[in-house]
């Protein structure tokens, strides 16, 4: 695929300019158009780190074909494609990675009135069902708000970034989605991830916010 045939590669470049990553919105121009998230990564073939980068692109694309069908716009964003091509003006090739924007970042819904506690449970609630469905993140927890996002338009969790992410999981939980007036034990309850999303969540040790 020539740098020409894909829409929006200006604005993709100048992001490009800045950083070895980068990832950005489209913005929606009209109810036919959908927004969109698009990560891309430029590497060359002498540098590891971005080799790195590119081999995680293509694995999560590889996961999302194989184990995230069903769930594209229920838990995860719907994903469009990843496209390659060489990028002459810096002498190397660029992966793109194209999918439904998800909405904002776990932090930054946190810090904001919005943060109800129904729409805390909501979040928690989107994680055990997507361990229900086998599915493992294997990146959620504090200091990875990252990875899930919030939509406030349409009330909705999209969990993003599946590069380490595994299928099979058999969730072990024993407890509901719910307020705790203290921490409960890591191990009883059964589910390292699923106590990580909890935790972030504010849902433990008697937490004055609802």
């Amino acid at each position: 695929m020539k740098e020409s045939q894909f829409p929006g590669w200006e604005e993709i470049a100048r992001l490009r300019s800045d950083s070895t990553f980068c990832s950005s919105a489209v913005i929606q121009s009209s109810n036919e158009v959908p927004r969109l998230a698009v990560k891309g990564v430029l590497f060359l073939e002498t540098d590891v780190l971005q080799q790195e980068s590119a081999e995680r692109m293509l694995k999560e694309a590889k996961f999302y074909a194989a184990h995230l069908q069903e769930l594209q716009g229920k838990f995860v964003p719907r994903y469009y494609g990843l496209w390659h091509a060489p990028v002459t003006q810096w002498g190397g090739e660029v992966l793109i990675a194209v999918m439904e924007w998800g909405g904002m970042r776990l932090s930054a819904f946190l810090h904001s009135e919005i943060a109800t506690l129904a729409r805390r449970f909501r979040i928690a609630e989107a994680l055990d069902e997507l361990h229900d469905h086998g599915v493992y993140h294997a990146q959620i927890g504090v200091g990875q708000e990252r990875h899930i996002l919030y939509n406030i338009e349409t009330e909705s969790v999209r969990f993003v970034d599946f590069s380490d992410a595994f299928a099979g999981h058999i969730c072990g939980r024993q407890l509901p989605v719910r307020l705790f007036d203290s921490y409960p034990s890591r191990i009883q309850f059964g589910c390292r991830e699923a106590y990580s999303i909890r935790q972030c969540l504010d849902l433990f040790g008697n937490r004055k916010r609802l």
